[in-house]
């Protein structure tokens, strides 16, 4: 098992729930809690004979959360669970003091895991064509590296180069994140116009009112891919430059294409407090704030969504 997974499979188990709890001698009960956190450490290297011990110890396959038995046989549980816990906190600790994950300049990449093997190879050159040359522009000196696939978990460390890189990505991110929004809000609407469809008899003209949404909603889109293209320019570069817009454009535009496809992209652990409070939120993208003033309702841009609306397009 790749180190990495291993540290993180240690950090998130759930080590509280293996002490076994007792109302008296007799009587354990939050074995269903009890189990699962056992089952979460039955492959991690290391543990597996305190596992089997607790899988041989007759209460373990009792279909209840409370039971009462004999003292010596839940004095033998709680006694496995203990050693079990005990090895499993004495590797996390020993992990976190021995083994340094990735580099600062490290972002995580985080690949939905139902993706078949064709899915995972173009959502890795999604995620190269959206960051290599923009790391490079300027003076943000970047580069791209993939610092390590572990397997299994479909995470893919990926590293920047310089902590200026980190800070153009951080912001590329958000505003990706705000046009990632607008079409969720599109398609919010894209379904209720439908349901008036259902609901009206003249079909042709909801029919026309949903493709007027739609098509202004798209505009909308492109417009706020337009301005926070721009704002990130602004924020990142000295001078400005048309030709690099259009790139961090393309490059905003496949961020947001990744998140639609579910792919998530967070700070690595030990980035600097800091540099790590500039990435947006990958767990609240709906509810992140834009950084620059929306667009106003106008006739030709509402603010409202569309009948059928897509991530914009790379083109």
């Amino acid at each position: 098992m790749d180190i990495g997974v291993l540290k993180h499979r240690l950090d998130t188990a759930d080590l509280d729930s293996l002490r076994v709890k007792q109302s008296n001698p007799q009587t354990i009960s939050n074995l269903f809690a009890f189990k699962k956190s056992v089952e979460q450490l039955a492959d991690i290297p290391g543990l597996a004979a305190f596992v089997q011990n607790i899988h041989n110890n007759p209460l373990y396959n009792q279909n209840v959360d409370a039971v009462s038995t004999a003292p010596q046989v839940i004095a033998q549980l709680t006694r496995s669970a203990d050693e079990l816990r005990s090895a499993a906190i004495g590797i996390r600790e020993f992990l976190a003091t021995s083994y340094q994950s990735e580099r600062p300049e490290s972002v995580v990449a985080s690949i939905p895991a139902n993706q078949d093997l064709a899915a995972v190879t173009q959502t890795l050159q999604d995620l190269d064509k959206a960051l290599r040359q923009f790391v490079s522009e300027g003076d943000l000196n970047g580069r791209l590296e993939i610092e390590k696939w572990e397997s299994g978990s479909l995470v893919v460390i990926i590293f920047l180069g310089t902590m200026s890189a980190v800070g153009a990505v951080a912001r590329a991110l958000k505003a990706a994140a705000i046009v990632y929004q607008e079409i969720q809000k599109g398609r919010a609407m894209a379904q209720r116009v439908e349901m008036l469809k259902q609901h009206v008899k003249r079909e042709q003209m909801t029919n026309d009112l949903g493709e007027v949404i739609s098509d202004a909603e798209k505009l909308l889109i492109k417009d706020i891919l337009d301005r926070e293209s721009r704002a990130v320019e602004r924020e990142v570069f000295n001078q400005p430059d048309n030709e690099r817009v259009e790139r961090i454009k393309r490059t905003v535009r496949l961020l947001a294409q990744l998140f639609e496809k579910g792919t998530t992209i967070a700070p690595s652990g030990r980035m600097p407090k800091d540099e790590q409070d500039k990435f947006p939120d990958v767990n609240h993208l709906l509810t992140e704030t834009p950084p620059i003033k929306q667009i106003s309702d106008s006739p030709g841009a509402s603010n409202e969504g569309g009948s059928s609306v897509s991530p914009p397009s790379d083109s």
